[in-house]
C-alpha cells in the first residue's frame, strides 16, 4: 500500500507499525508534502508571471485626445515603451498568441494581469473609471438642457416681440389710413379743398393693401409653408438671397418689417438645427 502522499509503506509487525505510527512523518512522505506544498504556491504565486495559474491577458487602449479633441493613435515611441513594459511582466507564450490577435496594434497593447489582487485593482480603476465618464455625461446632458430651455426662452421672448411691433404697425398703419380717408371724403365736395392727386392717390391705394395684409395675416401662410418645407429639407437659402415679387408694396416700413422678419426666421433656423444637434447628442448619451 502507500501513504497519505502516495510513499510505499514497509511491512513490519504490530508493534514497530504501532511506533512508526506514533512517532515523526516519514522522510519520504515528509518530501512529497513539502513538494506539492512549493507547488501550490507557485501556482498562486502573482510575482511568478509564467508559473502563476491564474494569468489573463487584457488590451490597454493608448489613444490619445487630438486637436480637435478626437482619439488618434498614440506616438510610436510611447506604444513601443508600453510594449515593452508589458512583455516584463507577462508570460512569453501567452503574450505573443494575444499581440497575434491584437484587434488594432497601432492602438491596443496587450497586457497581462496575474493573481487575483491585480484582477481586483483592475476592476476597481475600470469601474471608477465608468464612474468618471458618466459624471461628465451627466453634465454635459445637464448643460445641453439648460441651453436648449434659455434658447426657448429666448425664442418666445423674440416672437413675442415681433408679435408686438407688427401689432404697433399695423395701428400706425390704420391711423395713417383713416387720416387720409377723412381727407379724401373731405375733398370730395365742391367747396372743399381740392382732390388728391395722383401721388396722394397711389400712395392711399398702397395704405390699403398694407391695411389688408395686416388685417389678413393667413394670406402668407403660402408662404410660411413654404419656408417650413425648407427647414424640414435643409434648403434654406441666406438672408440676403431672398428676394420678393415686384407686385408687393414698396414702403420704407414694410421692407423694414420684412427683412426683420426674415432675418428672424433665419436665425429660428439656425438655432433649430442647433437644438437638433444637441438633442441628437443627448439621446445617444448612455443613462447612469
Amino acid at each position: 500500500g502507500t501513504s497519505l502522499f502516495g510513499a510505499p509503506t514497509t511491512t513490519a509487525p504490530a508493534v514497530q507499525s504501532t511506533a512508526v505510527v506514533s512517532g515523526p512523518v516519514a522522510a519520504s512522505d515528509a518530501d512529497i508534502f513539502n513538494a506539492f506544498h512549493q507547488q501550490i504556491a507557485r501556482a498562486w504565486d502573482a510575482n511568478d508571471y509564467r508559473q502563476c495559474s491564474f494569468k489573463y491577458i487584457f488590451f490597454d487602449d493608448l489613444s490619445q485626445e487630438g486637436p480637435h479633441g478626437e482619439l488618434v493613435a498614440p506616438a510610436s515611441e510611447v506604444l513601443q515603451r508600453s510594449r515593452a513594459e508589458a512583455q516584463r511582466t507577462a508570460d512569453p507564450v501567452l503574450w505573443a498568441a494575444a499581440d497575434a490577435r491584437n484587434p488594432d496594434p497601432n492602438r491596443f497593447c496587450p497586457v497581462q494581469v496575474t493573481g487575483f489582487e491585480k484582477l481586483h485593482e483592475r476592476c476597481a480603476a475600470q469601474q471608477k473609471m465608468d464612474m468618471q465618464v458618466s459624471q461628465v455625461l451627466q453634465t454635459t446632458k445637464k448643460e445641453l438642457q439648460q441651453l436648449l430651455d434659455e434658447r426657448q426662452v429666448t425664442i418666445g421672448l423674440r416672437l413675442r416681440h415681433c408679435k408686438a411691433r407688427q401689432l404697433q404697425l399695423q395701428h400706425r398703419v390704420l391711423a395713417i389710413h383713416a387720416k387720409l380717408e377723412s381727407q379724401r371724403l373731405a375733398r370730395v365736395y365742391p367747396d372743399g379743398e381740392p382732390r388728391l392727386d395722383a401721388d396722394e392717390q397711389r400712395y392711399l391705394d398702397e395704405l390699403v393693401v398694407l391695411r389688408q395684409a395686416l388685417q389678413q395675416p393667413g394670406r402668407d401662410r403660402a408662404r410660411l409653408a413654404e419656408l417650413s418645407y425648407q427647414i424640414e429639407s435643409g434648403d434654406l437659402p441666406e438672408p440676403n438671397a431672398v428676394s420678393w415679387s415686384g407686385d408687393e408694396v414698396d414702403t420704407p416700413e414694410l421692407r423694414e418689417f420684412l427683412l426683420q422678419r426674415q432675418n428672424a426666421l433665419h436665425r429660428m433656423v439656425e438655432l433649430q438645427k442647433d437644438m437638433a444637434a444637441a438633442l441628437a447628442a443627448i439621446s445617444i448619451a448612455p443613462a447612469p
